[in-house]
C-alpha cells in the first residue's frame, strides 16, 4: 500500500474438524517490518483486530450475565467508588460497560449518571469486577443506587441502598426485577382496566 493508502484483505480461518464446540478468541494482525541501517535494527509496527470465533452447529451462543454484589468504598484519594461483581453465565465472551445513577440521597439529592471506568471483558463462566468512580465531593449517603450494565444487546439492571464509608468497604446484595414480572404486572393492570370498562358499558346500557 502507498503512504496514506487503504485496502481490503480477505482472511480465512481454517477450523479443524476435531475442534470442540464453543467460542474461541482469535486475533488478526496487520504488521510491517523494516530493517534499518547497517546495524540490522528491526522495527516492527503491528495492529490487531479481536475476533470472537464461534465453533459448532446452531446459531449464535447465548449471552447472559448476573450482577451478584455491589461494594461501596473510596479510592486512596477519597473518591467514592462503586464496584459490581459480575458473573458471565452465558456461552460467549462479554465486553461489559454501563452507567450508575444515584437518587433519594441526603436532602432528596440525586447524582449521575456516572459511566463505568473501563469496559470489563469476561470469558464464559468467568467473574470479575466492574468499577464506577463517582465525584469526590459526593455526600456519604445513604443513596438509592441504580446500576445498568450492558454487553451488546444484553442488559441487566439492579438497585440497592448504599452508603460510602469513611474507611473500609460496604457490601450489599442488589435487587433485580425481571422483565417477565414487570410484563405480568402491566398485563394485570390492562386486564383490570378492560374489566372496569366493560362493566361501565353494561351499566350505561341498563
Amino acid at each position: 500500500m502507498a503512504p496514506g493508502g487503504s485496502g481490503t484483505v480477505m482472511v480465512t480461518i481454517a477450523v479443524p474438524g476435531t475442534a470442540a464446540e464453543g467460542e474461541r478468541y482469535a486475533v488478526v494482525w496487520a504488521q510491517t517490518t523494516v530493517v534499518s541501517g547497517a546495524a540490522n535494527v528491526i522495527e516492527t509496527s503491528r495492529l490487531g483486530v479481536r475476533v470472537y470465533l464461534d465453533i459448532g452447529p446452531g446459531g449464535e451462543p447465548v449471552s447472559s450475565f448476573d450482577i451478584t454484589e455491589l461494594t461501596a468504598d473510596r479510592t486512596p484519594d477519597g473518591t467514592p467508588r462503586v464496584t459490581a461483581q459480575v458473573h458471565n453465565t452465558g456461552a460467549r465472551a462479554l465486553d461489559i460497560t454501563g452507567t450508575l445513577t444515584l437518587s433519594d440521597g441526603p436532602g432528596s439529592a440525586s447524582a449521575g449518571p456516572f459511566r463505568v471506568t473501563a469496559a470489563t471483558t469476561l470469558a464464559p463462566g468467568q467473574s470479575g469486577p466492574v468499577t464506577v468512580n463517582l465525584e469526590r465531593g459526593l455526600a456519604d449517603g445513604p443513596w438509592q443506587a441504580h446500576l445498568t450494565l450492558t454487553s451488546g444487546v444484553t442488559r441487566q439492571e439492579v438497585s440497592a441502598t448504599i452508603t460510602f464509608p469513611k474507611s473500609g468497604a460496604t457490601r450489599v446484595r442488589p435487587s433485580r426485577y425481571p422483565w417477565t414480572v414487570v410484563a405480568l404486572v402491566l398485563l394485570l393492570v390492562a386486564l383490570t382496566a378492560l374489566v372496569l370498562y366493560a362493566r361501565r358499558r353494561r351499566h350505561r346500557r341498563r
